[in-house]
């Protein structure tokens, strides 16, 4: 529960929660590369005409605008 907020639980039992402390708000970010075989053949993954070479909308500069 790292998101820097009170902790609180019920300790005595009487239905109100106790403060316990509080935390650091951390985060973290993940990356994965991710590879894909492709079978010779006249269509491959995400082929959407039959030519060789496939480039998204994106190409050459990928990410956020």
């Amino acid at each position: 529960m790292r998101d820097g907020t009170p902790a609180r639980v019920d300790v005595t039992g009487d239905g109100a929660p106790e403060r316990l402390g509080t935390s650091e708000r951390i985060s973290f970010d993940a990356r994965i590369d991710v590879v894909v075989a492709v079978p010779a053949g006249p269509r491959g993954v995400g082929d959407v005409d039959g030519e060789r070479t496939e480039e998204s909308p994106g190409w050459p500069r990928p990410g956020p605008d």
